[in-house]
Formats: C-alpha cells, structure tokens, sequence
C-alpha cells in the first residue's frame, strides 16, 4: 500500500513542478475584451495586452497561430467588444513568453 502511495505521487511529480524555460499546459482566461488592447504588429503579428493573463503587462501572443487564425482572433475579440461579451481564451507560458492556442466568445444573451 505504502509502495503504491509513492509511486502515484512520482508519477504526479511532473504536473506539480516544470523546469525553467518548460511549456506549461494550457491556462485558461475568460472575461470582457473591454479593456484589452489589440495590437498588429507588421507584417501580421496579433498581440493581445492587459488582458489579465499572468504575462508581463498581461501580454498574449498570436505569433504562433495561422495568419487565418490571427484575423478571427482579432474579429473575435472585436465583436466581444462591441457587443460587450465575454471571450474564452486558453494559453501556454514558457518562461516570459504567452501563447494563445485558443479561443472563443460567449454570447451576450
């Protein structure tokens, strides 16, 4: 009994603890886009800032998401806006850097 009490706990050692610089799984933020900044940066790089992330200056990148991708996170984030509804998004942080690897909005209504 004892020898399997340990073994489960090494097994979970790994989701307890990461290395420096090792991607994390993916962590999730939900809430209004009101006051997050969208930024492009050229030639097709979407930055979320602000958001609430646990990212310098709450910082999430799209770098990492098709350039298809890119243009319906900003519309996404746009019509939440405007339409005051809450978005979904999941992403990994390795070391000072955020990525978003998804993402949704809820309806208002």
């Amino acid at each position: 009994m004892k020898s399997r009490l340990i073994l489960i706990l090494l097994m979970t050692l790994p989701v307890w603890f990461s290395l420096p610089g090792e991607t994390q799984t993916a962590i999730q933020l939900e809430g209004s886009p009101a006051n997050w900044r969208l930024q492009n940066y050229a030639p097709n790089n979407i930055t979320l800032w602000f958001t609430g992330s646990s990212c310098a200056n709450g910082q999430l990148s799209a770098d990492n998401l098709s350039s298809s991708d890119q243009s319906r996170l900003y519309a996404t984030i746009l019509a939440a806006k405007l339409s005051n509804a809450s978005v979904l998004v999941f992403y990994s942080q390795s070391g000072a850097s955020c990525e978003i690897s998804s993402f949704g909005m809820d309806t208002p209504f």
